[in-house]
């Protein structure tokens, strides 16, 4: 599961994510042209749930920009607080 966002999507981080099957969760640098047919993009509902089912805590990203999602959506899993503990509490 992964949650691209500004500043940069390489083509190589694309690659990965198809041959890696990640889920990415439909945000804002995920509707950019470009992105492969091949890619699984899912909203919001359908990304939370398919973390709870996989019982996962791990959630990759690009950019600490979606660390406010992650705070609005994954109250539940106790990443917002390892968030907010850490060397970008100033983004809250």
């Amino acid at each position: 599961m992964i949650i691209l966002d500004e500043p940069y999507v390489s083509q190589i981080l694309r690659d990965n994510i198809v041959e890696m099957n990640l889920s990415v969760l439909k945000y804002a640098a995920s509707e950019r042209p470009g992105f492969s047919k091949e890619m699984t993009f899912l909203e919001d509902v359908e990304f939370i749930e398919l973390f709870k089912s996989k019982n996962s805590s791990k959630i990759y990203g690009n950019s600490e920009n979606s660390f406010a999602w992650i705070a609005n959506n994954l109250g539940f899993t106790g990443i917002p607080e390892k968030i907010e503990t850490s060397d970008y509490s100033f983004l809250f």
